[in-house]
C-alpha cells in the first residue's frame, strides 16, 4: 500500500496527481477503505479541467491515458464522477468494485441508472464500469455490446 500525501500530512486529492504528472500514460488504482479521501466532490471536476490543460504541454495522445480505479465500495461517491464520465472525451476510464464486498440495492440501482443514461446517448468514451452482479442486471447486455462496440 502507498500513500501520497502533503508535507503537513494532508493526502494529495485524486486530481492533484495529475496535475502534478502532466506525462502519465497509465494510472491503476487498488482503492483500499482508507483512500476514498483522496475523492473529494469536485475532484473530477478539477481533474476535466486539468486534463485539457495537459494536452498543450504533454507529448503523449490523450486518448491513450488510462485511468483504472478497482476494488471500489460504496464509500465512493460515485454521484461525484458521472458528469465527468458523459463528457470525458479521451480517456479510458475502469471503475471496479470489489466482488467480495456486496453493494446495497440503492446503490446499484445508482451506478445502473447511470449506465442507463450511457445506453441512451454514449458518450465519446464509454468507461468500463464492473460492480459485484452487473452481469444479473437488465442493463448488461446492452452496455457490453455498446462498449465492446467503442472505439
Amino acid at each position: 500500500m502507498c500513500t501520497i500525501s502533503h508535507s503537513d500530512g494532508t493526502l494529495v486529492t485524486f486530481d492533484r496527481l495529475f496535475a502534478n504528472i502532466p506525462q502519465l500514460k497509465f494510472f491503476y488504482m487498488s482503492c483500499a477503505q482508507n483512500s476514498f479521501s483522496m475523492f473529494k466532490r469536485d475532484t473530477f471536476k478539477k481533474l476535466a479541467d486539468i486534463l485539457p490543460l495537459s494536452k498543450e504541454y504533454s507529448c503523449i495522445n490523450l486518448s491513450r491515458l488510462t485511468v483504472g480505479l478497482d476494488d471500489l465500495t460504496e464509500a465512493f461517491d460515485f454521484a461525484t464522477v458521472t458528469d465527468f464520465l458523459l463528457k470525458n472525451e479521451s480517456l479510458f476510464i475502469f471503475l471496479g468494485f470489489d466482488k467480495n464486498i456486496p453493494l446495497s440495492s440503492g446503490y446499484k440501482e445508482i451506478i445502473e441508472n447511470f449506465i442507463a443514461k450511457i445506453i441512451e446517448t454514449p458518450p465519446k468514451q464509454i468507461p468500463l464500469i464492473e460492480f459485484p452482479e452487473f452481469e444479473n442486471s437488465v442493463y448488461y447486455d446492452d452496455y457490453r455490446k455498446l462498449y465492446d462496440l467503442r472505439k
